[in-house]
C-alpha cells in the first residue's frame, strides 16, 4: 500500500469513527426499534424495507406504521414542504395499530441513552378517528425528550409524561382522546415547558396531574374534559398562568389550582420596583415583585384565585380569592414610593396598568 493510498484509508476511516451514528430502524418482534440519530420518516422506511410493516409516501409526505414505535435515538418528523400548496403543509405518521387501545409510542430513556422524539409542523395520528365504543387509551409515552412545536397528536393518543423526562410543548394539540389528553407524574427537581397549547378529551379530564413534588407550571394552554377540564389526582399545586379552563376535580382533600394571569405594568422608566399584595381582607394572599425593563415595563403573574378541595370552586368570594391587588411602584432606591393603584382586579390574560 502506498503512502498515498494508506493516508486515503486513515482519512475515511477518521471520518467514520468522528461522524455522529447514522439513524438505525429494525423490527424487534411486534415492536419497530428506533436507534441512533437522525432518524425520519423516510430514513425508517429505507431501513425497514417492507411497505406492510412501515411506509413513507413522499407525494402525501405521510408515513403508515403498522407496528408500534420505541424510540431509543432520535427520530424528526416535519414538514419542509410547505411551499407547495399542492402537498400537505404538516408531515403525517398515521398509526395503523387496528386493536382498540393497543397504539404505543414510547419514547424511551434507560442505560443506552435518552430517546428524542421532535415534532414541527407535524401531526401524529390513529388511522382511524375515535370511535365511542373505544374506552381504552392510545399512548405516546416520554420518559425521554419530547419537543412539539405547532403540531398536533389526535385519535385518541394520550400524551402521557413520566418522572425524568423532558418535554418542551408550544403551539401544539392533544385531542380527541377518551381517557385523558395530558397525563403528568413529574420528579423532585423536574421542570417542564408547555404553553399555548390545547388538551381535548371527550370523556374524562383535559389535564391529569399525578405526582409533582414541585408546583407545576403551564402557560396560555386551553383544557377540556366531559368529566373535568383539570384533575388534581396527587395532591400537589398546579400553577395555570393565561390558561382557559372550567371545572377543577380532586382525588384527595390536599393540592392546589392556582389560577394566575400575566398583567403588564407599564412605569416611565426603566429599574422601577413593582411590587403587587393581595387588598387586604382576602382570603388568600400573595405578594409578587418585578423591576422595570429598559421599555418601562414590568410583567407580573397575579392569581385571580386558588381553587382547592373538598369543593373546587371556579371563583367564591370570600373563599378562594386572591386579588384585588394593590399595586405599588418604587424608585431604583425600594424605598421612594413613587405611584400607587388600589383595588386592581385580576381577571384575564394580558391586562394593563399605566402609571405616568
Amino acid at each position: 500500500m502506498t503512502k498515498g493510498t494508506a493516508a486515503i484509508v486513515l482519512a475515511l476511516l477518521l471520518t467514520l469513527i468522528l461522524s455522529p451514528c447514522s439513524g438505525k430502524a429494525y423490527l424487534q418482534g411486534d415492536r419497530i426499534i428506533l436507534d441512533g440519530q437522525p432518524n425520519t420518516l423516510e430514513s425508517v422506511a429505507r431501513d425497514i424495507a417492507d411497505p406492510e410493516v412501515f411506509s413513507f409516501d413522499r407525494d402525501r409526505n405521510a408515513a403508515l406504521a403498522n407496528r408500534n414505535l420505541t424510540v431509543r435515538g432520535t427520530l424528526f418528523i416535519g414538514s419542509d414542504k410547505s411551499a407547495d400548496s399542492s402537498l400537505s403543509p404538516f408531515q403525517i405518521l398515521e398509526m395503523n395499530v387496528s386493536r382498540c387501545g393497543a397504539v404505543r409510542i414510547e419514547v424511551a430513556a434507560g442505560p443506552g441513552g435518552v430517546g428524542e422524539l421532535h415534532l414541527n409542523r407535524a401531526k401524529l395520528i390513529t388511522l382511524h378517528e375515535t370511535d365511542d365504543q373505544c374506552k381504552d387509551p392510545n399512548l405516546l409515552i416520554v420518559r425521554g425528550k419530547l419537543v412539539a412545536e405547532d403540531s398536533e397528536i389526535s385519535g385518541n393518543i394520550e400524551c402521557v409524561i413520566e418522572p425524568g423526562a423532558s418535554v418542551e410543548m408550544v403551539g401544539s394539540s392533544v385531542s380527541y382522546t377518551q381517557n385523558g389528553a395530558l397525563s403528568c407524574e413529574l420528579g423532585p427537581g423536574q421542570h417542564i415547558r408547555i404553553q399555548d397549547s390545547s388538551f381535548i378529551d371527550n370523556a374524562n379530564y383535559g389535564v391529569r396531574v399525578g405526582s409533582c413534588p414541585d408546583p407545576l407550571e403551564l402557560r396560555g394552554c386551553a383544557f377540556r374534559g366531559l368529566s373535568a377540564d383539570v384533575y388534581n389526582a396527587g395532591g400537589g399545586e398546579l400553577l395555570l398562568t393565561d390558561c382557559d379552563f372550567q371545572t377543577v376535580k380532586f382525588a384527595s382533600l390536599s393540592g392546589k389550582v392556582r389560577r394566575r394571569w400575566s398583567v403588564r405594568v407599564e412605569v416611565p422608566g426603566s429599574g422601577l420596583h413593582v411590587v403587587a399584595r393581595s387588598a387586604k381582607g382576602n382570603p388568600q394572599h400573595e405578594i409578587v415583585r418585578g423591576v422595570s425593563d429598559e421599555n418601562g415595563v414590568c410583567e407580573l403573574p397575579l392569581t385571580e384565585y386558588v381553587a382547592f378541595p373538598p369543593k373546587a370552586q371556579e371563583f367564591r368570594e370570600g373563599l378562594n380569592n386572591v386579588t384585588p391587588h394593590v399595586i405599588f411602584v418604587y424608585d431604583r432606591d425600594e424605598k421612594t414610593l413613587l405611584y400607587k393603584a388600589d383595588n386592581f382586579h385580576v381577571f384575564m390574560k394580558h391586562q394593563r396598568l399605566t402609571f405616568r
